[in-house]
């Protein structure tokens, strides 16, 4: 029988032909924590105790997924944003760390309102990581999560429902939207991947992750942003506010689009990487 240091060590390495030192142990991690509710401290702790050749499979098993390329929280069936424990599949995107950063930014911004009752439309919700994420931190707060997909939404609603946040859903076209609305706040993380980028990218995200929510045609890649923007200075409140995440190439022309639409009062903010990748732009 295997010991726990031995297992994890075994299984970290196996990953280095795919991820780099960093990424193979913090995946390995989160494997251990799946299969023995094992943090990092008690992998060490428990460095000695033999692993029974059934589990021993189970970690077996994750790795013959994880070597066809599939995302190891869709493995899973999970994962982590903003501190909740999220169901996701290969219908909804994985929650990145740069739409934790958006989140961020708003609960900043609304933290410091003297009120907390606020309407607030998340287009293109997928998971509902932004929507929920908002609704924990302002239970007050009226949202309405949309997307064109019916299987997305029903990953939101489970989340919704898993969390006890309860959002309203709307199943929409962000690129033809004919409802009438008067939010305060619209946030929305559209399909931003160029069509030409997809050769470039990872097999975990090309092979899995729903193209829909991905990608956009060269020839129009703003399309999303564009569409968004005009409904959004059309329907927001005196002074509401739209939040963007972006692809970094795209600033400038996001800037430009937005300004064209009469948005007055914009602002772009870096991430932790030091790209732009993000926009808050307030209607006067």
């Amino acid at each position: 029988m295997s010991t726990t240091a031995e297992v994890f060590e075994n299984f970290k390495t196996k990953l280095l032909k795919s991820y780099d030192v960093n990424e193979a142990e913090q995946v390995t991690i989160l494997v251990f924590e799946h299969i023995l509710n094992y943090k990092r401290i008690d992998i060490s702790l428990n460095k000695e105790k033999p692993i029974e050749k059934k589990i021993e499979n189970q970690f077996q098993e994750i790795l013959n997924q994880l070597d066809s390329g599939k995302p190891i929280q869709y493995i899973l069936g999970y994962s982590w944003f903003y501190d909740m424990k999220l169901i996701v599949n290969e219908n909804v995107l994985i929650p990145r760390r740069e739409t934790e950063e958006l989140v961020h930014w708003i609960i900043r911004d609304l933290e410091v309102m003297t009120r907390k009752d606020f309407s607030i439309y998340d287009i293109c919700t997928g998971s509902g990581c932004i929507a929920l994420s908002l609704k924990k931190k302002f239970p007050q707060c009226n949202i309405v999560a949309t997307d064109i997909s019916s299987a997305a939404l029903a990953v939101a609603k489970a989340n919704s429902e898993m969390e006890n946040l309860p959002l309203q859903f709307l199943e929409m076209d962000a690129l033809n939207m004919t409802i009438k609305a008067n939010p305060d706040i619209i946030v929305s993380n559209p399909p931003y991947v160029l069509s030409s980028e997809k050769a470039l990218m990872e097999r975990k995200v090309t092979d899995f992750e729903p193209a829909l929510a991905l990608f956009v045609p060269d020839n129009d890649p703003l399309i999303f942003y564009r569409k968004i923007a005009s409904w959004a200075y059309t329907n927001l409140v005196s002074g509401g506010k739209l939040y963007f995440e972006i692809n970094e190439s795209m600033s400038e022309e996001i800037n430009n689009l937005l300004t064209e639409t009469g948005f007055n009062r914009i602002d772009r903010r870096k991430d932790l990487q030091e790209k732009f990748r993000m926009f808050r732009a307030i209607k006067s």
